[in-house]
């Protein structure tokens, strides 16, 4: 029961999703369905007409019905044909990029732990990918409109079946029965097929992934690891191939079996028919007219039975395909919360208290009664192992996570308890995994259409990237991106990763944070990186994190991270004085690393 009513919410999330899209394609595949079903009413019913009329020596009223017959054979078989035409080639991509819109608009507004879980996101390719190539919603409304139409005419063929012999009629409807049963079992087998395609999906899209990213090829590359690449894609083409191979056996001995019991049925109805036209031995004997007319009647019920019986099967599998797409679409969404206060104009202390996290998908703290507090102008590095959740401690500041225990202050006040959209605007945050997607440069560093051009120059300029920006094709107006490049002009990471920070300074937030997004590089251009920024951001509150010790040098005092809790939260001076300290020992590890600045700096006091 209860897996019915949740296929039956399916059902309804389809019907009301395609009407909700395209009222026209609902519109049009009934007109298409009702076409086809007067069609064959009309070519049940005429020729009876027909022929009794020239066995009873009509006139005029015989041309009249064969140019009925005509007309509706030339009108109403061409409408299915324009309409699915018009469909597939208007419609249907219309449709399909909705679809793929709601989907895009969907993730943006998930919260953001459920877009670290790899569950939720295989949901959201896995819907993407069916509903995009197999249009399941589109196919659903004509095949649910055919089952629909059809139904309507067996029930009318029925009434004719059993007014001329009920056995008859009892016997057609065991037939129809039976080809039900057909149809669930290999609907059963292609819903294990479709299951068992998950997986498969999933892998195969990982192993393209590799395909279409230029790092990871030149790794498959200089590795000759086309062999490896290849013979997984294979091995899961053969396992897809085996799958579709069984389904065309399974369709093969449903269709094999449905016609058996079409042709037993069909023979058995020729036979009565043709007895009763004949002779009185049954019943009363019929005219020739009415011979055609049950004649055309069984066949036609025969015929739409099995069209009903194999509908049903494909409404379920297009109900499997849409499946995906409903669970993804069913997800939570953030909720609109009730704010308790209003934003701070400015940020004077951020205090961590008592807070402990872990991630929803896991048992275990990442993060165990942390507490500290960072001061209006302060410059803070937070260092420690990897691991330590260092970036984790980010992911709760900007308000990515909530903690699990404790809480997290901003002037004193609960920062989940401030409007989130203008918490934000005084964060500036460039991660480790920064993007940089497939838009213009001046707007990707504004990160909006509508920016100050003035400003986007002089921040390219302060970070010492202007000239490359506009040596670009179109200067700023150059689309330019981590992954696919519609000019086929690149920058180097170490550009790409001036640009991320360029986007951070355009916000000109009050809090400004690097979290490792210069891992990439050497220690000593890392270093270079971390103390421009620390002078163009001058009086701002600034927090760096690394697990080198680049940020150390310049900044006030050091937040030292290990296994999830404060270990330490001093200047560099006095941390360097611990000589048994964690940090100490990481700091004279990487020294060398280093030396050249105190060389420099000793260079330049001369």
């Amino acid at each position: 029961m209860k897996n019915f009513k949740e296929h039956m919410k399916i059902y309804g999330f389809m019907i009301k999703s395609i009407w909700e899209y395209s009222k026209k394609t609902v519109f049009l595949i009934l007109l298409a369905s009702l076409s086809s079903a007067g069609l064959l009413l009309i070519n049940v019913f005429l020729p009876k007409l027909v022929i009794d009329s020239i066995m009873n020596g009509g006139g005029f009223e015989i041309v009249t019905y064969v140019v009925l017959m005509v007309l509706a054979n030339v009108v109403l078989a061409k409408i299915p044909g324009y309409v699915n035409n018009y469909i597939n080639n208007v419609d249907l991509p219309g449709v399909q990029q909705r679809i793929r819109y709601n989907i895009c608009e969907k993730t943006m507004k998930l919260d953001y732990s459920m877009l670290e879980n790899k569950d939720y996101m295989n949901l959201k390719d896995q819907a993407d990918f069916i509903m995009s190539t197999q249009s399941p919603l589109a196919n659903f409304t004509q095949v649910a409109a055919e089952v629909f139409v059809s139904f309507v005419v067996v029930i009318f063929l029925a009434v004719i079946a059993f007014s001329f012999s009920w056995v008859l009629g009892v016997i057609l409807l065991l037939v129809a029965c039976l080809n039900f049963v057909i149809g669930a079992w290999a609907n059963k087998k292609m819903g294990d097929f479709l299951a068992s395609l998950e997986d498969i999906n999933r892998k195969f899209s990982a192993y393209m992934n590799i395909i279409y990213d230029n790092s990871k090829m030149m790794d498959v590359k200089l590795f000759t690891m086309h062999n490896l690449v290849n013979g997984s894609i294979y091995k899961l083409m053969k396992d897809i191939s085996a799958g579709i191979a069984n389904m065309y056996t399974i369709n093969s001995l449903s269709f094999f079996f449905s016609g058996i019991l079409d042709g037993v049925s069909r023979a058995l109805s020729y036979i009565y028919i043709s007895v009763r036209a004949v002779s009185n031995v049954f019943g009363p004997q019929i005219s020739i007219g009415s011979f055609a007319l049950y004649t055309s009647a069984f066949v036609n019920f025969n015929q739409r039975v099995r069209i009903i019986s194999q509908n049903y099967v494909n409404m379920i599998m297009m109900r499997n395909m849409t499946e995906p797409y409903y669970r993804f679409m069913m997800l939570p969404e953030e909720k609109a919360k009730e704010y308790e206060y209003e934003m701070p104009k400015s940020i004077d202390t951020i205090e961590f208290k008592d807070v402990w996290f872990k991630y929803p998908s896991s048992e275990d703290y990442v993060l165990k009664n942390l507490s500290f507090k960072i001061n209006k102008g302060e410059k803070i590095s937070i260092v420690g192992l990897n691991g330590a959740g260092k970036t984790t401690i980010i992911k709760l500041m900007t308000r990515l996570y909530e903690p699990t225990k404790g809480e997290i202050l901003l002037n004193g006040l609960e920062i989940n308890k401030i409007k989130m959209d203008e918490y934000q605007k005084l964060i500036s945050v460039v991660f480790q995994d920064y993007n940089i997607y497939n838009f213009p440069v001046a707007e990707t560093v504004a990160s909006k259409t509508d920016y100050d051009r003035e400003k986007v120059v002089k921040v390219l300029k302060d970070i010492d990237i202007y000239d490359k920006i506009n040596s670009l094709s179109s200067g700023m107006d150059t689309k330019v991106s981590m992954g696919y490049s519609e000019t086929g002009e690149k920058l180097s990471q170490g550009q790409f990763q001036k640009l991320a920070i360029a986007r951070s300074l355009y916000k000109d937030s009050e809090l400004v944070i690097l979290d490792e997004p210069t891992s990439a590089l050497d220690p000593k251009s890392e270093a270079e990186i971390y103390e421009n920024f620390n002078y163009l951001v001058k009086e701002k509150t600034s927090i760096y994190i690394s697990h080198r010790m680049s940020s150390s040098i310049f900044c006030d005092r050091i937040l030292l991270i290990n296994n999830g809790t404060v270990e330490d939260f001093d200047t560099h001076h006095n941390l360097m004085q611990k000589t048994d300290s964690l940090y100490y020992k990481m700091f004279n590890a990487q020294k060398e690393n280093y030396e050249y600045q105190e060389e420099e700096k000793s260079y330049e006091n001369e």
